[in-house]
């Protein structure tokens, strides 16, 4: 009988639809529905009775028997999470079938609230997924064949897959880097742990970077933490591969140990420093300049390949690499440089001085070749003489002066003598 214009029985009915039709959606859905006591001490199945308790059988019970023994406490963890969480409770186990032989289920358990948030019961579907367990297996194993093809002391892999998230490394890298204890999701979750805390915020960066941009390959080097050696530099070459809508799915990685390669880097950057050192402490001017050559095989020019400090301030210049001699030289003769060439075809080693009209200043210039006979670069050693030169054409004066003075006697003859020689 209708009661304020709504009818109980209709109302019932038409839930009572609703049911049957959400039942209905969920049986052609999964293989087995179940729904569980809020205080999971009961569960009702709505389909599969095949794995599930009877009526006289605990749930904790049935768990304990059901559940295959190595996946036992990862489910028991799950569970209690997320019933202390009131979260979705999603995994995926071993069941021991009633004829003892096991398949691999994944199951999903949802909490139904009230109005007021508590949770009145648990709504739970579970389905076989043996088949895809097993071909997830046989793509594992796949990997690990592939991985171990390149697994070295000093080549190693390591796969990202983004699907599964589980991590990959080559069985030597894992001993070799202390992982033996960690899983594959460990692997996934922070494959940047190994490496040196000074590195490890750059190359965070850098590959997060890397996927956003969806680049298909990217390279990195930079120190890990190791076992047997501690932290060793290694080359890291990272293919990626992305679905269609650019969301990345699983990245290949092949270590490369370059730690050797990095000591005799280090050690070569340390002695150029310090020979850059030395090069900028000696006195004279040095630079090592290769000779430039015409159609005619005649040399034309030469260019400074390195030049130090001293060398630069001589000839009045700043960054003299890469320098043309015509560039800096007013009124540049190729006359100039035939004795310079004569030290390379014969290499002898030779003393020349120059003048700089401009500056007012006089040079000596050592010419020697560099290293072997067909090296053609040649080291100059520089001196600024002027001050002996201006000595010697003084020294010079006076005594020409001198020997000219000698048989004068009138002052005037003098004077004449010495208006001469110093307009000379």
């Amino acid at each position: 009988m209708p009661v304020n214009g709504f009818d109980p029985d209709e109302i019932q009915e038409q839930l009572y639809q609703c049911e049957e039709r959400y039942k209905a959606f969920m049986l052609v859905s999964f293989d087995r529905i179940y729904r569980i006591s809020a205080d999971w001490s009961q569960l009702e199945m709505l389909n599969g009775q095949d794995l599930f308790p009877t009526a006289s059988d605990s749930l904790a019970n049935w768990i304990n028997r059901f559940i295959h023994y190595d996946d036992l406490d990862n489910v028991v963890e799950t569970i209690s999470k997320g019933i202390l969480e009131k979260t979705v409770i999603e995994l995926d186990f071993r069941g021991i079938k009633k004829d003892s032989t096991s398949s691999w289920y994944h199951a999903r358990i949802v909490p139904i609230t009230n109005n007021k948030g508590e949770i009145i019961e648990w709504m739970g579907t579970c389905s076989e997924i043996t088949e895809s367990k097993e071909t997830e297996h046989q793509l594992m194993s796949r990997e690990n064949r592939d991985a171990d093809l390149l697994d070295s002391s000093t080549v190693g892999t390591i796969i990202l897959d983004y699907k599964r998230r589980e991590g990959l490394l080559s069985h030597f890298w894992i001993n070799r880097l202390g992982l033996k204890d960690s899983n594959g999701r460990d692997v996934f979750e922070d494959p940047f742990r190994i490496v040196h805390p000074e590195d490890r915020k750059r190359v965070e960066t850098f590959w997060s970077e890397s996927v956003r941009d969806k680049k298909a390959k990217f390279s990195d080097e930079y120190r890990i933490k190791t076992v047997d050696a501690g932290y060793i530099w290694i080359l890291l070459q990272v293919s990626l591969i992305y679905d269609p809508a650019g969301q990345p799915l699983v990245a290949y990685g092949v270590y490369i140990d370059i730690h050797d390669r990095k000591l005799v880097e280090e050690a070569l950057r340390i002695s150029e420093v310090k020979l850059r050192s030395l090069f900028n402490s000696i006195r004279e001017g040095f630079a090592i300049v290769r000779p430039i050559y015409d159609k005619t095989g005649q040399p034309c020019d030469v260019s400074f390949i390195e030049a130090n400090q001293v060398c630069e301030q001589l000839l009045a210049q700043t960054n003299l690499k890469g320098k043309l001699l015509s560039e800096i030289v007013k009124n540049f003769k190729k006359e100039w440089l035939l004795p310079y060439d004569q030290v390379l075809r014969t290499g002898a080693p030779q003393r020349v001085e120059e003048r700089s009209h401009r500056r007012r200043r006089w040079f000596s210039v050592h010419v020697s070749r560099v290293a072997e006979a067909g090296i053609h670069q040649y080291a100059l050693v520089i001196n600024d003489i002027t001050e002996r030169k201006n000595k010697e054409l003084l020294q010079s004066y006076i005594l020409e002066l001198s020997q000219r003075m000698r048989w004068l006697s009138d002052g005037e003859s003098i004077q004449d003598i010495v208006t001469k020689m110093l307009v000379k």
